[in-house]
């Protein structure tokens, strides 16, 4: 009575077979990096005008461009947690926090007392938990102090390499390239385990000092003299600098898994954290002011398993966000997503976009800025009075002031980013304080909160 049912099993095996081979991997790949401080506009495939990104660049040309990338936040901490949780700062919670568990206080001064932050929430199911549970061989290789397992963006990796973080820049892309190859090696054996890697470049974060003289000259208008390399033209170069030395990193990183066989089937997520001011707005430099452009505008390169697959390269024009990420891959896993995330699937979005930012005074005293956007225009809310509207698509440094002269398209923003803000669900309490030991707290004082306000 079974023989009839042979035929059919027997003409599906060759379909069976297919989509388990490396033509249409099942389960690919999938490594993830992030270019800490990297703005969009500094990059080749975004339209600038160095040549600071050439094997990003490349990469970029088998991959889906997002023009409209947009981060959380202005600094490190929430975005990446966003990134892992698929939620807004307002409900992960890990951010700068009165109540929070740690005290940053004892890592830039006493005169900071109250300043502190808390982390990832033990509970939150992360991207890395999602995909170990779901047999993925999990991996990390950061360079940022704010990504340190203390700070709980390691969970659910079986393997979370943050080791040489104790200075001011970090740790260098020539280290984060060769653990990440590392972890390669190790997690492509004999089984067909899929491995997911996320790497933290951290490079173009302040103070911007490109390793050896072909990156520190290679776009300097002059001589690198002590006087020339504080003014703005040497300033935005050496930063420039820092992008490019970071791209040679990644494309020795691309090379690797070109070498080992793993490039076709493996799904490459580029993006960042937050950009970085320049002087382009208020005369400011940095990050962690407000919502500028020049600090949320970010990349989104998405390069799918075998590339040349019709629909899967171009450019998109939709707004996007880092929240949209982790759905995105467990929609093509087809894994469940986890209750309360807020981003949806990047072709699918229909959230409003949002971005947020909560200093803490006295570092920064300028109050709770909020910004959403609609299309071209951008309203940005601020507690202290000093928001904005702006057509980003002619303004991209918001210098215009839109508000006056469109104020129901201000008021529509303003009640639209409030109402969806406060629908959001909250975090639990931060729960106990706990201490930083000395290495965080060396690496904590290089970041520049002390002297923010003078770059």
């Amino acid at each position: 009575m079974r023989a009839p049912l042979l035929l059919p099993l027997f003409a599906l095996l060759p379909l069976l077979i297919g989509a388990c081979s490396k033509d249409a991997p099942a389960r690919p790949n999938i490594l993830v990096i992030t270019l800490d401080t990297t703005r969009a506009d500094h990059l080749g495939c975004y339209g600038y005008r160095r040549a600071t990104t050439p094997r990003i660049d490349a990469l970029a040309r088998e991959s889906m461009v997002y023009e409209r990338m947009t981060s959380v936040t202005c600094w490190t901490l929430p975005s990446h947690a966003s990134l892992f949780t698929g939620k807004y700062p307002t409900s992960h919670g890990a951010r700068y926090d009165k109540d929070g568990t740690f005290d940053l206080s004892k890592a830039i001064g006493a005169a900071f007392e109250g300043f502190k932050a808390r982390g990832i929430d033990a509970r939150e199911r992360t991207l890395a938990t999602i995909l170990s549970e779901a047999g993925y061989a999990t991996g990390a290789a950061v360079a940022g102090p704010w990504l340190l397992k203390v700070f709980g963006l390691g969970q659910g990796f079986a393997s979370y390499d943050d080791s040489g973080i104790d200075h001011i820049n970090g740790r260098r892309a020539d280290s984060i390239t060769d653990a990440g190859l590392a972890f390669v090696d190790g997690a492509t054996g004999d089984d067909d385990q899929p491995f997911f890697l996320f790497l933290n470049y951290f490079d173009p974060h302040y103070p911007y000092v490109p390793p050896g003289e072909q990156f520190a000259r290679k776009f300097a208008p002059g001589p690198l003299t002590r006087e020339n390399v504080e003014k703005p033209e040497f300033q935005v170069a050496l930063y420039d600098g820092e992008i490019a030395y970071m791209d040679q990193e990644i494309g020795r990183l691309l090379d690797g898994l070109k070498q080992r066989g793993v490039y076709d089937d493996t799904w490459i997520i580029v993006t960042a954290d937050h950009g970085e001011l320049l002087w382009d707005k208020d005369g400011l430099t940095g990050h962690g002011h407000q919502l500028s452009e020049a600090e949320i505008h970010i990349p989104l390169i998405v390069k799918e398993p075998r590339a040349d697959s019709p629909g899967k390269t171009g450019r998109e024009k939709s707004r996007v966000t880092l929240v949209d990420i982790l759905p995105t891959i467990l929609e093509r896993l087809g894994l469940p997503n986890p209750a309360g995330i807020q981003g949806e699937p990047l072709g699918e979005v229909r959230h409003p976009i949002v971005a947020e930012f909560h200093p803490l005074p006295p570092w920064n005293d300028s109050g709770d800025w909020g910004a959403i956007y609609h299309g071209d225009l951008k309203y940005v809310f601020n507690s202290q009075g000093k928001g904005y509207l702006a057509d980003v698509s002619t303004d991209p440094h918001e210098g215009q002031n839109l508000a006056a002269k469109r104020s129901d398209d201000a008021t529509r923003l303003d009640d639209l980013l409030k109402k969806y803000m406060a629908s959001l669900p909250r975090p639990g309490k931060a729960g106990p304080a706990k201490e930083l030991d000395d290495e965080t707290l060396r690496a904590l004082r290089g970041l520049g909160y002390v002297d923010a306000e003078d770059r």
